[in-house]
């Protein structure tokens, strides 16, 4: 403000000095009225250097004095400029915009009222101050998000082990203690109608014997047709093919593995040919065996009891019939090493036997099952 009132005021005395000045030349005299003062320049040799002195003296001041504001002026401008250049743009249009009327101002004498200038040098500042606010409220907000993280995570609820489901027992059809000789038991099953699309059928036993506990068993029917031995060599019940397929194919077939269990494994004695020379051969064990011709005789004391009927199964497999009536094999050597006795159809025993590679006999299997 002060320094706005002191260039104005410089400006308006220069000019009102000049204004106030009045010089007139009048043939050789000149007259000068300056603030009341009057001056006479006279064409006359003796003051007319003098006089000329006083008038270039006069306004020499006056335009050092107007030089000396000129430039009072255009420094204050300059700095006016410089401290307006740190301000924002806004306050230096509102400057600009007043310069004209402080110029109007100064020509009517009047001083011109500045606290305008000084209003957009305030706003600029207030402006600044809402940016700190932001800053402050952003860096609160992730010290919230964290506290979730600080809640117990919850213990999970252990499953439970499954028991395991008890694997049940197979129940095995076990003929009673009851049984007694010359009975009929159901135990294991085999094929035999030749429809193996309704599954196998129970097999029936004849009953033998009975000794502690347990039964020896043959079966009702021939239930299959094999060979006493694939080759026609000499051989023994030890060697022979049949032996092996008993003991093997048709066990694993016949029984399940509970029943198995239930048939013990016995010594077969080698029982000789009473009526040749043939060599019997060793004594085995086994689980599944053919009766030898001592047994036959011991246990069917007559033909008619030794008569055996085929299953349609084993007539398929190539078991010889007559009347419905087949062959069956014993374990005991033949007349030579490389035959084997049997019984025909009609129940008699053939001590001779036949060849071991004969196609046409039955087969009827013998075991004991304890009880």
């Amino acid at each position: 403000m002060f320094t706005c009132i002191i260039e104005f005021d410089i400006i308006s005395r220069a000019f009102d000095l000049v204004s106030k000045s009045k010089v007139e030349f009048i043939s050789y005299d000149c007259y000068i009225q300056m603030n009341g003062v009057d001056f006479i320049m006279q064409n006359k040799s003796q003051s007319n250097m003098k006089n000329k002195k006083k008038i270039f003296a006069l306004l020499g001041v006056i335009a050092a004095i107007i030089a000396i504001a000129i430039i009072i002026i255009l420094c204050l401008r300059g700095c006016n400029s410089k401290n307006n250049s740190s301000s924002t743009p806004s306050s230096v249009s509102s400057n600009e915009s007043e310069l004209p009327k402080s110029t109007a101002t100064a020509n009517n004498t009047e001083t011109p009222t500045p606290t305008s200038t000084l209003e957009p040098t305030a706003t600029a500042t207030t402006v600044a101050t809402p940016t700190a606010k932001p800053t402050e409220t952003a860096t609160v907000k992730p010290t919230v998000t964290v506290k979730p993280t600080q809640q117990p995570t919850p213990t999970p609820t252990p499953t439970p082990t499954p028991t395991p489901t008890p694997i049940p027992t197979i129940a095995v059809n076990v003929p009673p203690l009851s049984t007694q000789v010359g009975d009929i038991v159901k135990f294991g099953k085999y094929e035999q109608d030749n429809d193996t699309t309704n599954g196998k059928e129970d097999i029936e036993w004849i009953v033998l014997a009975k000794e502690n506990n347990r039964i020896l068993v043959t079966s009702k029917y021939s239930l299959d047709c094999q060979k006493y031995n694939s080759s026609h060599i000499d051989v023994t019940w030890e060697t022979c093919t049949l032996r092996s397929w008993l003991n093997n194919d048709f066990i694993n077939n016949a029984f399940s593995s509970a029943e198995i269990s239930k048939i013990p494994t016995v010594t077969v004695t080698a029982d000789k040919n009473p009526n040749y020379n043939s060599d019997a051969g060793n004594d085995t064990q086994d689980k599944v065996f053919l009766l030898s011709l001592p047994e036959v005789t011991e246990y069917f004391t007559s033909s008619n009891e030794r008569i055996c009927f085929p299953t349609k199964y084993a007539i398929e497999q190539g078991a010889k019939t007559n009347s419905n009536q087949s062959w069956w094999w014993l374990r005991s050597a033949g007349s030579a090493q490389n035959s084997a006795a049997y019984i025909d159809y009609e129940g008699d025993i053939y001590y001779g036997g036949r060849g071991v590679n004969a196609d046409t006999v039955s087969v009827r299997p013998v075991l004991w099952i304890d009880l």
